[in-house]
């Protein structure tokens, strides 16, 4: 388990590697996605579209 549990606005992701250094995330993220490759569950993401109907007025 990773993140800070004391300073919850340091519990994000983005604070991992310089909690952990580069080669630690690293290793981290990849154990982590060869867990979620092999879970065998559906990882497929089908997003939908949006239609924007505001159009800017150039300012």
């Amino acid at each position: 388990t990773h993140g800070n549990y004391t300073q919850r606005a340091k519990a994000r992701t983005r604070y991992m590697q310089d909690t952990l250094g580069e080669k630690e995330f690293l290793t981290a993220f990849h154990s982590a996605l060869q867990e979620a490759l092999h879970s065998g569950e559906n990882l497929t993401l089908i997003p939908e579209p949006i239609s924007f109907t505001k159009h800017g007025d150039g300012t």
